[in-house]
């Protein structure tokens, strides 16, 4: 009975050290499981904090590498517009101040013919000025992204009537025709005073680089869901390469024109960013010594 007795007790103190190991295993197996969780956590919350500061150094890297090219960009227009009024826009005002000073010092030695001749001289140089320091100023806003379009639906052979009328007497006197045919009842839904300074720019620009005797058409078609209209000389033309130069972001190219005129290379950019805005097409053909083809296109 004694070794039965004894038996037991070392079977149940066996039993209770089991359970007692079985107990230990099961919270140690707990702890790690505890233990492995909370790692766990930490590691998403560094991945997190390592992503979320990597992100944030991105944004900041992308703003400032924006903020260096927006100022590379206004350094260029700064050097573009001191270009123009050192040269292209004091060169007129310079002559202005010429043929005024020399018409008031010896206005009693000249006749009435040679009066008006000086007067028209003024005249001209007067319009061509204002037309640069408007391009000027239409430039600079589309450079600020302060210029945007307010769409009215217009009634374009009314439009170029207007801008061709402006500029008839400018061709006459240089013996260039000036042509309208833009079909009546031929309309578009755009902003009208940019399209009046793509017309005008066109214009003058076509006139400037005419010889006498030629003839200057401006036209207009409905090509499907876009309105293209064109403006074509017979003038001295273009090569691809010059025509590039003159769209491109680069300085400002002036070429005078086949009587001399004056200009800086700046309406033809003006123009096709214009267009741009406008949520329309630039383009130019040309053939040197031929004439030139300026079409814009605009969404109906």
């Amino acid at each position: 009975m004694k070794d039965t007795s004894k038996n037991r007790t070392r079977d149940l103190a066996e039993v209770r050290e089991a359970n007692r190991n079985l107990a230990e295993k099961a919270l140690n197996m707990r702890c790690l499981a505890y233990l492995s969780q909370v790692k766990a956590s930490l590691l998403t919350a560094t991945i997190y904090d390592i992503n979320h500061s990597k992100k944030t150094l991105r944004i900041e890297l992308d703003a400032k590498v924006k903020l260096e090219a927006e100022l590379i960009e206004a350094n260029k227009t700064r050097e573009r517009l001191l270009q123009i009024m050192a040269h292209d826009l004091r060169a007129p005002f310079a002559n202005l101040v010429g043929l005024s000073q020399g018409l008031a010092e010896s206005y009693d030695k000249f006749d009435e013919t040679q009066r008006k001749d000086f007067i028209n001289m003024l005249h001209h140089l007067s319009v061509g000025t204002m037309e640069l320091i408007d391009n000027l100023l239409e430039w600079t806003r589309t450079q600020n992204k302060k210029l945007k379009p307010q769409p009215n639906r217009l009634k374009l052979n009314t439009i170029f009537k207007e801008q061709v009328y402006l500029y008839d007497e400018l061709a006459r006197k240089k013996g260039v025709e000036l042509v309208n045919l833009v079909p009546q009842g031929l309309e578009v839904t755009t902003d009208l005073n940019m399209l009046q300074t793509i017309i005008r720019n066109l214009i003058s620009n076509a006139i400037k680089f005419s010889p006498p005797a030629s003839r200057i058409t401006v036209d207009g078609e409905l090509v499907e869901a876009w309105v293209r209209l064109s403006v074509t000389d017979q003038g001295v033309g273009m090569s691809e390469p010059r025509i590039a130069e003159l769209l491109s972001n680069g300085p400002f190219l002036s070429q005078p024109g086949t009587q001399a005129e004056k200009g800086c290379g700046l309406g033809l950019l003006l123009t096709q960013e214009l267009c741009q805005l406008m949520g329309g097409k630039f383009r130019v053909t040309s053939i040197e010594g031929q004439g030139s083809c300026f079409i814009i296109e605009l969404p109906q």
